[in-house]
């Protein structure tokens, strides 16, 4: 979660709106469950999920950052 919020505040930081726009509305996905169904990535490579940078995705194998 901290690292969340740390993304959030570079991004304020930097005035960075369409992207954190970006990110916020994946992280809603995210919170209600919907992101697994409409990663279009996931569907085309299973693998994908190892290098995925969406941190919380339930699907999210990717140990480089660990989840909070």
């Amino acid at each position: 979660m901290l690292s969340l919020l740390d993304r959030f505040e570079n991004l304020v930081n930097k005035n960075r709106l369409v992207e954190l726009r970006r990110l916020v509305d994946r992280e809603i996905e995210n919170l209600q469950g919907v992101t697994e169904q409409k990663c279009k990535a996931h569907k085309i490579n299973k693998d994908y999920c190892k290098r995925c940078s969406n941190l919380n995705c339930n699907l999210n194998n990717n140990e480089n950052e660990v989840k909070n």
